[in-house]
């Protein structure tokens, strides 16, 4: 079993990465947002595969934090997707355009 002094530690890394990973959302760099996402997901599978102390009573409440920023995450991901729709479709009208010209020369 994990100390109580080394789960407050894991925890403590795991509420920075999330900080981090919403900081990146906030300036589109996704890139660094699934690299951070990667470590965050290795260290809360290592921090959960072992019992959690008892004494450890504000878990609940750090598990609200991260996924409060995990829903920010999402709602800036989920608007960055419809951005890149929007230009995909303007692209595609392009082309449809292009083709049209070359086939009226």
């Amino acid at each position: 079993m994990m100390s109580v002094g080394k789960q407050a530690t894991d925890i403590k890394k795991i509420i920075v990465l999330s900080e981090k990973m919403l900081s990146q959302a906030r300036k589109e760099d996704w890139e660094n947002v699934t690299k951070i996402e990667s470590q965050r997901r290795e260290l809360i599978a290592a921090f959960f595969s072992q019992p959690v102390h008892e004494r450890n009573g504000q878990l609940a409440d750090v598990i609200r934090q991260i996924l409060d920023k995990d829903r920010e995450i999402i709602k800036l991901g989920a608007g960055r997707r419809e951005k890149l729709r929007s230009a995909l479709r303007k692209i595609n009208r392009g082309k449809i355009a292009v083709e049209s010209y070359k086939v009226a020369v």
